[in-house]
Order: C-alpha cells, then structure tokens, then sequence
C-alpha cells in the first residue's frame, strides 16, 4: 500500500433539476479538486456524472487536469449510479498491484438528492455499500448538496415541490397573458417567454407523472405492513 497516493472518486449529478445550482456546484468541486492536487504525494481523479444514465468522464486523472461541467438534463438514476461507481471504482483499485494501492480513498457525491430514473437499485443497498466501504476499507465519504439521511426524509417534499410548483408557475403566467389579450403573446411582453420557459421546466428533470408516480410508490410504501 502506498500511503503517499491518495485516490478519489468523484460522482457529479447532472440531471434536470441541478440547473438552478450548476455554476455553484461547478465552482465548489473545481475549488476541491484544487485543494487535493495542493495536497503531497500522488492523487488520482476518476469524476463520473450522471442523469438517467452515467457516463465515466476521467480514470485515474491529475486533479489539475480534471474539469468538472454539468449540462442539466434528463432525471436522476442516483442509487444505479451509486452502486455502479463504487462496484467499478473497487475494482479499479483491486486490480493495482499491492504496492500501488492507494492509502486513502475518498469518494464524493455531488446531487441534490431527488432519486427518481433508478431501475436496479434501491436506498438500502447503497447504504449498505457504502457503510461497507467505510467500516472495512477506511473510505472516507463526502457528500456535497445532500447527505443520505437528509435524502431519504426530504425526497417526497422534492417530488412534490418539483409536481407543485412548475404547474402553479405555467398557470400564473397564463392568467396573465389572458389580462394581457394578444399583447400577451407578443414581443412587447416578455411573458410569452416565461411561459415557454416555466412549461419547459416541468419536463427538465422527467415529466410530472415520473415525479407523481414516485412520490406515490415512497407514500404506499411507508404504509406497508
């Protein structure tokens, strides 16, 4: 094992609903890949990002040569993502000879938490994955925009807000261009924009029957015996 390198994976959301925080979350994990390639000794990068599928951006990278950029799109297969990444970043690691093996491993999530795209995996299993990883074999874990727990409770009020407030945002702006009559279609409002925009964010993240039908399977299975 070798305690000078230190190994790092990191796994970046870039679905729909991450649009409102993309330059934040840009600059946040630029300025930590920033402060590790300070740090002494050897540090690898592998940065995969994720919508209703992931994609493995960089393997084994310089820290100084990593740019993280997130184009909002699609839903949010977070628990598939998850369990692919740490299934893959282990093995990655377990196929280094011994010597090479890094001292510390640190992964980190980046998301803000809404799970509704996975179809092989659910919340229990990661945590178990990952509990596993960090009992065994001293992961160290970072979860930036949302930890598990905060995951886990606030999930229906996502899903609720993200059915709830598009819909409201498309029936104001339409009471509005109905006061305005024709003016409101025109381009001397800018409302006929709004509107577009406000319908466009109801399909960003997965059309609000995705989000309807999640939030009913999570109500169901509270109520389960």
């Amino acid at each position: 094992m070798d305690n000078n390198y230190t190994a790092m994976l990191l796994v970046v959301d870039r679905s729909g609903s991450m649009a409102s925080i993309r330059a934040e979350m840009e600059e946040s994990l630029q300025a930590l890949l920033a402060e590790q390639a300070k740090e002494p000794g050897l540090t690898t990068v592998d940065l995969a990002t994720f919508d209703t599928a992931y994609e493995l951006n960089h393997r084994m990278a310089d820290p100084a040569n990593v740019k993280v950029e997130i184009h909002p799109r699609g839903g949010t297969a977070l628990w598939d993502t998850l369990r692919f990444c740490v299934e893959g970043f282990s093995k990655e690691l377990a196929d280094l000879p011994e010597h090479a093996k890094p001292g510390k491993v640190i992964m980190v999530v980046a998301t803000d938490g809404e799970e509704n795209s996975s179809v092989t995996t659910n919340l229990a299993t990661v945590k178990e994955m990952i509990q596993s990883k960090q009992d065994h074999e001293q992961w160290e874990m970072v979860f930036l925009g949302a930890n598990q727990d905060a995951i886990k409770e606030a999930k229906n009020l996502i899903a609720m807000i993200k059915i709830t407030v598009p819909q409201m945002a498309c029936t104001v702006i339409d009471r509005a261009i109905q006061i305005h009559g024709g003016m409101g279609v025109s381009q001397d409002t800018p409302l006929a924009k709004f509107y577009v925009y406000a319908r466009t964010v109801r399909l960003a993240d997965g059309p609000d029957e995705v989000h309807m039908f999640q939030l009913g399977r999570n109500l169901a299975k509270e109520y389960e015996s």
